[in-house]
């Protein structure tokens, strides 16, 4: 599923095809929605390590491929805002993450890698 998610993310995030589904969404929103869909399933990816740096700092350096990327394309803008709006979905991710854990199946998946409940953005402690 997240290998599935980042091509289809790169692929929307570079295409000059229009997608009237999404074209509903505002700009900022979409982002917002990608990133906590990217931190959700990156965290689930490897529940074990908790969602600390290395996998915001990860997901946001993605972020920052695409904006890159972006630049070169004459479709397409490299644009601060968007990378905000990437930090911001993947900080709402965070935020959520006691909640997911008391959710029913998704609780689950943390109970069977064993973690302790730790789940902070930054470093460990």
């Amino acid at each position: 599923m997240l290998t599935a998610a980042v091509v289809a993310i790169f692929y929307l995030a570079t295409t000059s095809g229009h997608l009237p589904v999404i074209e509903d969404l505002s700009d900022k929103t979409e982002h917002i929605l990608a990133f906590y869909v990217l931190g959700l399933l990156v965290d689930f990816s490897w529940p074990a390590t908790g969602f600390r740096a290395p996998k915001t700092l990860s997901l946001f350096g993605y972020g920052l491929a695409i904006e890159i990327v972006q630049y070169f394309l004459p479709h397409r803008t490299f644009s601060l805002f968007d990378l905000g709006a990437d930090g911001i979905g993947l900080f709402l991710y965070a935020l959520s993450v006691p909640v997911i854990k008391n959710i029913y199946p998704l609780s689950e998946r943390f109970k069977a890698s064993g973690t302790s409940g730790e789940h902070k953005l930054g470093r460990s402690t």
